[in-house]
Formats: C-alpha cells, sequence, structure tokens
C-alpha cells in the first residue's frame, strides 16, 4: 500500500516577481499627489485671507472717506431749522422735543424719528419733516384746533379742559388768547386725563358732532354757548342770544336739520325762538319770544 506521505506531490513554486511593485507606486504618487493638493489649499487659503483683509481696508478706507465728505463736512451742518406750524406752538418747545440744533450733521438726522418726536406733543395733530441741501432742516406742523372746554359738574372749580375735535386734551397754551371763550361742555364723572390724551365719556362725541354740525352751518346759528349733557338721554345746548335747544344723542344731523326748518319758518313769520323741545318725534314743543318784554328762555334755567 504506498505512502499517503510519498504519494504527495511537491506544489509549484510562484516565481520571483520581478521589477518595482506596482502597490509602491501608487503610493508614492498618492502621497505626492496629496502634497500638491495640500499646497493648493494653502495658496487658496491665503489668497482668499489676502482678499479679505483688501476688503476689509477699502471698505474702512470708503467709510472714512464718506464720513470726511459727507458727514462730517462742515458744508453740510445744520445752519437753519425753519418751523412751520398752524398754531401757537412756540419754536423752542419743537426744537427741545427733537434734540437737535444748528452745526449738526444735516445728513446724520433720521427723519423719522424726528417726525415721531414732534407728533408726540400733545398740540400736535401731524408733522412732516425734510432736509434741503446743504444746510436746511423744515419741520412743518399742523396743530390740533381748540374746540371746545369740558367742564366737570361735580362742583369743579377749573376753567375746565381744552380739547380738540377729537376730544384730546390740549395744554392750556392752546386756548384762545385775549380770552376768547370756547363752547363749554358739561358733563359728570370726568376721569382725569393729560395732555395729549382722550377724554372718554358716552357723551362727549355727540357733543362734539354737535358743534361741528353749528360751524358747518354758521349761517344759520350762533356757536353755543354751552352744551349739558347731565342727563344721559338729552343734550341742553344755551345759544348766545338765550335760546335754548334740547337734542337726542343721536340722529343729530336730522335733529338739525329740523330745527332749520322751525328756524327759516320762524323767520318768515317774523318770530324769534326761544326754546325748542327736539326730543319728540311729532309735535315738537316750540316757544317763542314775545314782541315785546323780556326774553323768554334768556332766564331758563338748565
Amino acid at each position: 500500500m504506498p505512502n499517503p506521505a510519498s504519494s504527495t506531490q511537491p506544489q509549484p513554486q510562484a516565481a520571483p516577481e520581478s521589477g518595482p511593485r506596482l502597490e509602491l507606486d501608487l503610493n508614492e504618487q498618492t502621497r505626492a499627489s496629496r502634497r500638491q493638493q495640500r499646497a493648493r489649499q494653502a495658496r487658496a487659503g491665503m489668497r482668499a485671507a489676502c482678499l479679505v483683509l483688501l476688503t476689509i481696508a477699502l471698505v474702512s478706507g470708503s467709510r472714512s472717506a464718506l464720513r470726511q465728505m459727507f458727514f462730517d463736512n462742515p458744508d453740510y451742518q445744520i445752519k437753519t431749522i425753519r418751523i412751520t406750524t398752524t398754531g401757537t406752538l412756540a419754536a423752542g418747545d419743537v426744537t427741545a422735543a427733537v434734540q437737535i440744533r444748528e452745526g449738526d450733521s444735516l445728513l446724520r438726522v433720521n427723519l423719522q424719528t424726528v417726525r415721531a418726536a414732534v407728533e408726540a406733543l400733545p398740540q400736535v395733530q401731524s408733522a412732516s419733516v425734510t432736509r434741503t441741501l446743504p444746510s436746511e432742516l423744515a419741520i412743518r406742523i399742523e396743530e390740533r384746533r381748540p374746540t371746545a372746554r369740558v367742564v366737570d359738574t361735580r362742583n369743579d372749580p377749573s376753567p375746565g379742559l381744552v380739547i380738540d375735535s377729537h376730544g384730546v386734551v390740549l395744554p392750556e397754551s392752546s386756548a384762545p388768547a385775549h380770552g376768547g371763550a370756547l363752547p363749554r361742555v358739561l358733563l359728570p364723572d370726568i376721569e382725569p386725563v393729560e395732555p395729549g390724551q382722550a377724554v372718554t365719556h358716552p357723551l362727549l362725541d355727540p357733543a362734539i358732532e354737535l358743534l361741528v354740525l353749528h360751524n358747518v352751518r354758521q349761517q344759520t346759528f350762533a356757536e353755543p354757548l354751552a352744551i349739558d349733557g347731565s342727563r344721559p338721554y338729552a343734550l341742553h345746548c344755551l345759544y348766545p342770544d338765550g335760546m335754548e335747544v334740547l337734542f337726542r344723542p343721536r340722529d343729530l344731523a336730522m335733529q338739525f336739520h329740523r330745527l332749520e326748518r322751525i328756524a327759516h319758518a320762524a323767520a318768515a313769520d317774523r318770530r324769534h325762538l326761544a326754546a325748542v323741545n327736539l326730543l319728540a318725534e311729532e309735535n315738537l314743543p316750540v316757544e317763542f319770544r314775545p314782541a315785546a318784554g323780556p326774553e323768554i328762555g334768556a332766564h331758563r334755567g338748565r
């Protein structure tokens, strides 16, 4: 029986490789390419850094040049602050509110900020701000117009609060000069308010609407001396000639038209109105002054 060891055939041996190995060639090329890539990245980074530094230098130089050419240029300093207003607001109060003075840079002025500061004044309704190169700042102001005095009927000894047509309280200095009288609106339980704030009361808006109607139709009736709103269902108007009229707080335009018709009819008959009660829908109570003697209504209480 043959020996297994002796029957095993010898394995052929691999021929030795000749020349440099391909793996070594690849490794050398990889290392060289990596070195080249790192060198390219370094050069790119250097160029980017130089570009950033150049940009910063240009921006800084441009800002400095802009400041010298415009913002810090004496030619663009404010030399004139022109303030025009429709009321009595003093120019010194306006400049103090906006905190701008002559010599400031005109180009550094924020027009929106200045406008907001002016409109924050209680007597200002609206404002516009413009600049004219090289050195003028113009502020135009539309002031609130005083419409009436609101007087608290709870034995308030004060002359009342000056208000505009929106019920906004104005400073006392906004009242007509030389003792000019404003119509009084008598209301109960008025909450304390400061100038620039609005008075809130259910009968204030109807009373203001009634005053506006009188201003529009001045050829028919003079402006009332007072409007008494102490009763929640009526507005009691007292006129300079002593006539008294009771209005409902709603549908005032319609009631005013009815009053005009009554006044025209009375004038056609050469009669003078003493009192008209417009609270009723029909058959309005109307009183006339007698042809002679004291005037009816001139001494009537509210």
